[in-house]
């Protein structure tokens, strides 16, 4: 049900794409056979109901009308509603009790023919891919904008909800009715950066880069490549990136290789902001973050990290509706590591 790495990534919304049906028929006909599927339409209805404008249409994601002041094109609210009443009428009983879902513990697939992963250890559980697809138009497709090259597209934090997620690498209006303009958003998906004057690059523009994965107790994605811009030009640097997933928490490693660019590598990591969202401690070394009364901690290893709260209004994106602050670590000759944990609650 997460689509941000998939190839309509252009119109990810969280709660799916804004305009597809959606796959409540499908859940709904599979019902008789496994009640689990009941459990996944519910889910995916609440996450529906929580994306509705002020107005009642159904927005492009959770900030809607934190982001834009007009009401949402009808598309996604009419698609959603169609699929619902549909599947409405497939269901043959309601299960007395809902069933839990595999993914609400320790769970991990690797699709290999998608290049992509999704993983859950402990209360963490995020998308990896570096799904390779190229369309032959390259940049002038609305395909090609997504993000890849083992980026992390979606991180989520049972309790505290999203932390990270992702958008287009570039915003456009490819379908002007159902893309508002908007001023051009920096992406939301966390990368490493190349800036070189006017030149900017990153590892999701690589669609060339290869996945090693493994899974046990642990889990462990290595992935290698080469920074490029957006018309797939090589920039110069190889980069690798790690993730490893356990019970204790998720840790991220950053390495770049400079060849022959110049300019300055950074490790950005958008955090996903929203009003009940609070920044307890911002450090060189270590960020503090709450929601539900959740803290989440973020050490850094290796490098400074700066939260760039001036840059924020940067970070906001219509297609997902979604707000973000810049995580921001200069990359040189050392890898940078970053480890993501629960901060014990005591009573």
């Amino acid at each position: 049900m997460d689509y941000s790495a998939g190839i309509r990534s252009n119109k990810w919304t969280i709660y799916g794409s804004g305009t597809s049906d959606g796959p409540h028929p499908l859940f709904a006909l599979l019902s008789s056979y496994d009640s689990s599927f009941v459990s996944a339409a519910v889910r995916s209805i609440d996450q529906i109901s929580r994306n509705f404008s002020s107005c009642g249409l159904l927005g492009f994601g959770p900030s809607y009308d934190q982001i834009w002041s007009s009401a949402p094109c009808i598309y996604p609210t009419f698609t959603k509603a169609k699929s619902l009443a549909m599947a409405l009428s497939w269901i043959e009983d309601d299960p007395v009790e809902l069933p839990a879902l595999q993914c609400d513990k320790n769970f991990d697939r690797y699709f290999q023919s998608l290049n992509t992963a999704v993983v859950r250890r402990g209360p963490f559980m995020a998308t990896v891919t570096a799904y390779n697809y190229k369309a032959k138009e390259a940049e002038r497709s609305k395909y090609m904008h997504r993000p890849s090259g083992g980026a992390m597209s979606v991180l989520w934090v049972e309790g505290f909800g999203l932390l990270e997620a992702s958008s287009q690498s570039e915003y456009h209006r490819w379908e002007p009715m159902s893309f508002p303009e908007i001023p051009a958003p920096l992406p939301l998906t966390p990368r490493i950066e190349l800036r070189s004057g006017t030149m900017t690059a990153s590892n999701l523009y690589d669609f060339d880069a290869t996945m090693f994965y493994s899974a046990s107790d642990e889990v462990k994605c290595r992935v290698m490549g080469n920074l490029r811009d957006h018309s797939q030009s090589y920039a110069g640097v190889g980069y690798t990136i790690e993730y490893e997933f356990s019970d204790e928490g998720l840790i991220k490693r950053y390495k770049a290789k400079r060849q022959t660019a110049r300019g300055k590598i950074f490790v950005v990591e958008p955090i996903l902001v929203d009003p009940d969202l609070k920044v307890l401690r911002s450090d060189a070394d270590l960020l503090v973050l709450e929601r539900n009364s959740v803290k989440v901690c973020i050490r850094c290893k290796g490098a400074n990290m700066v939260l760039r709260r001036e840059e924020s209004a940067e970070y906001r994106h219509i297609y997902p509706s979604l707000q973000a602050i810049p995580l921001e670590i200069e990359l040189g000759d050392e890898a940078v590591e970053l480890r993501y944990s629960l901060m014990q609650r005591t009573e």
